[in-house]
């Protein structure tokens, strides 16, 4: 995920907030002892922030929610969404094996466009899909 990244630098410190991007300085703090699938999160999070060219204080929960969704779409593409729901696995060994938050894995679901959903709907028929209904 970093390795497209290059000019941004990686440190983990002891922050009060789970990571942040520094434009600045071209530098994501992700705070020690998060677990990985949190870390991956985040960082999705953040490096969004970095390709947008975010500043400091990009705090606006509208922002947020934008950054979020994009984070989650390029952390979850399509392609690894139709792998996962054809390992026939539940939510949680998927989130596992993508090393991902499962609240994640709904929220991209959530998230499908109605192409993606018919796509997925046709992959595996109610497997995941109708619990975001």
């Amino acid at each position: 995920m970093l390795s497209t990244h290059e000019d941004i630098v990686l440190h983990r410190a002891d922050i009060p907030e789970p990571a942040r991007y520094y434009h600045s300085e071209r530098a994501i703090v992700v705070r020690k002892g998060l677990l990985i699938e949190q870390e991956r999160r985040y960082l999705w999070h953040e490096l969004e922030h970095a390709d947008r060219g975010d500043t400091a204080g990009h705090c606006d929960p509208s922002v947020e929610a934008v950054v979020e969704r994009a984070a989650v779409r390029r952390a979850l593409p399509l392609k690894s969404l139709r792998w996962a729901m054809g390992q026939e696995l539940e939510r949680y060994r998927v989130a596992e094996m993508l090393k991902l938050p499962e609240d994640w894995i709904q929220f991209r679901l959530d998230i499908a466009t109605e192409r993606e959903r018919r796509e997925l709907r046709d992959l595996q028929e109610g497997l995941w899909l109708e619990e975001t209904a």
